[in-house]
């Protein structure tokens, strides 16, 4: 509650061409989220499809590994994120559609 408080307070003292262009995010990201996940939900299929077993096994042990070397601090700081995610997923959904927005946008202009 104090959280969603302060960040009210941060928005209200965004100046007006701030909200308005994050309210544009807000309306695209809405407007391209079921395009996104579908694509993605596609690709997911095929990767899952097109892996074979070994692979996976593979991608277990390389997962432990890299668990095994990662540093405590690293650990502590996604699982703050983590934290931060299950609490906002809106704002966490947001972020990563917006990435997605910029990511696809260099995409096509390179083409």
């Amino acid at each position: 509650m104090a959280k969603d408080r302060m960040m009210n307070e941060v928005v209200d003292r965004l100046p007006e061409p701030v909200k308005d262009a994050a309210d544009k995010v807000v309306a695209k990201v809405a407007e391209v989220a079921p395009e996104v996940k579908e694509t993605a939900d596609r690709m997911v299929a095929k990767v899952a499809e097109a892996t074979p077993d070994s692979v996976k096994e593979t991608a277990d042990k390389v997962a432990e590994k890299v668990a095994e070397v990662t540093p405590d601090s690293v650990k502590q700081a996604a699982d703050k994120v983590a934290d931060e995610a299950r609490r906002h997923p809106g704002i966490a959904i947001a972020a990563g559609l917006a990435a997605l927005l910029v990511v696809r946008r260099l995409f096509r202009r390179k083409r």
